[in-house]
């Protein structure tokens, strides 16, 4: 009779980890969407995954404490469904634990460019048009609280960026625009304007789990160093959000390694300048 109950008991416990495992993941990965598609504010989409970060993490350490009791009395069956419950918990509270480090790592600005000193302007789209001027905050270090945003954000974009860099390629301001075309097409970008004769490539990209459209331009224009040499510069800007968790500057490398693809033989001095 007490073997009884006790298994009765057991198979409650697995199941509802299980369930609850569940729930969190689902939690975790309808966020997204819910707010891609309009029927959650960004805020509320953050408190959803936060709620899925609690769960999930909460169950994946009861899962363990279980999955020990079982595999000491050896009750295989239990021992592998919370096996598999402290599987399902796990992977979205890591995930979402490593996506809260890799914030935590990046400076927050979401406006990264090729060229501090002159950015690629934008002409027909207008990231951020509501602000008049960029928001970054100071945080703890002193050392920026007494500096302009526009100061702030080139002191952290330094720091964090220092490496990215435009191209330089053997081409003129046409024919650079029109590979930068080629590769915005090739990354999935929304084209917006394309002016080969200004040298300037404008285009939007949306992120896939969120749905996030982030704006760039891509400017070309002759090098004053190099005769018949043309550098290309790009711009990435989010359009909310006060941190981009690094994306822009992914986006500017993934970019600028389609042109280095595109234009292998004509990129110039290992085809890389520093920024100015």
């Amino acid at each position: 009779m007490n073997a009884t109950i006790d298994s009765r008991g057991w198979t409650m416990v697995r199941r509802l980890l299980l369930l609850l495992a569940l729930v969190g993941g689902a939690l975790v990965l309808a966020a997204g969407p819910l707010y891609r598609f309009g029927w959650l504010e960004l805020r509320a989409a953050f408190d959803l995954m936060r709620w899925g970060f609690y769960v999930s993490a909460g169950i994946a350490g009861i899962s363990l404490v279980a999955l020990i009791i079982a595999a000491i009395r050896r009750q295989t069956r239990t021992a592998g469904l919370l096996a598999l419950a402290l599987v399902i918990a796990a992977v979205p509270a890591i995930g979402l634990y490593q996506f809260r480090a890799r914030a935590m790592a990046v400076p927050p600005i979401h406006d990264v460019t090729t060229d501090l000193s002159d950015p690629p302007a934008f002409v027909v789209l207008h990231p951020r048009a509501q602000e008049t001027e960029p928001v970054v905050p100071a945080g703890r270090r002193a050392d920026l609280e007494k500096l302009s945003p526009q100061e702030r954000w080139r002191v952290y974009h330094r720091e964090a960026y220092g490496d990215l860099a435009p191209l330089l390629l053997r081409s003129d301001p046409a024919e650079a625009i029109a590979l930068a075309e080629r590769a915005a097409r090739d990354l999935g970008w929304k084209i917006a304007a394309v002016d080969p004769k200004e040298g300037r490539l404008e285009a939007t990209d949306t992120t896939f789990w969120f749905g996030f459209k982030d704006d760039v331009v891509v400017r070309a224009r002759p090098d004053p160093a190099h005769a018949g040499v043309v550098r290309l510069d790009v711009r990435s800007v989010s359009r909310i959000g006060i941190s981009d968790l690094g994306a822009n500057a992914a986006r500017i490398e993934r970019f600028l390694d389609r042109i280095r693809h595109l234009a292998a033989g004509r990129l110039v001095e290992g085809g890389q300048a520093r920024i100015g």
